[in-house]
């Protein structure tokens, strides 16, 4: 948007290299390896040029809300059944923390649809989510 605006050479200068810094890092980022070249393309056939440095934006911010709520659900998994393994069972405890494994599940499960209406072969986020998984 800040190419169409009418500026001086200074302004459409520094535009320029903050828009090929940020290509730069998509490339580096979500290329594959450090080889990819500028023409490199995501799925859907977009260019890097092309991409919506937003949706690079929520797809890391959705990344990382990702990562966070399957560690809550790995840890409330862990603490389900260690407190089912005591010896004084307590009931109220095994509701509150299945309640909460069943809403992270739900949590992750929009996340991961999310995600994947983005950029669906992102292999980190394939990781993450098959581990989870198992």
């Amino acid at each position: 948007m800040a190419e169409k605006c009418d500026t001086n050479f200074q302004q459409k200068f520094t535009v320029y290299r903050a828009k090929r810094f940020i290509e730069n890092y998509l490339v580096n980022k979500f290329g594959k390896g450090g080889q990819a070249s500028r023409e490199a393309t995501l799925n859907g056939g977009r260019s890097f040029a092309d991409l919506d440095v937003t949706i690079v934006i929520t797809f890391e911010s959705l990344f990382a809300k990702l990562s966070k709520e399957i560690e809550k659900s790995a840890n409330d998994h862990i603490e389900f059944w260690s407190h089912l393994d005591s010896q004084m069972v307590d009931l109220n405890v095994l509701h509150k923390l299945g309640l909460n494994i069943i809403n992270n599940t739900k949590r992750i499960n929009e996340i991961w649809g999310q995600l994947t209406r983005i950029n669906p072969t992102y292999p980190k986020a394939l990781n993450i989510y098959g581990s989870y998984l198992l």
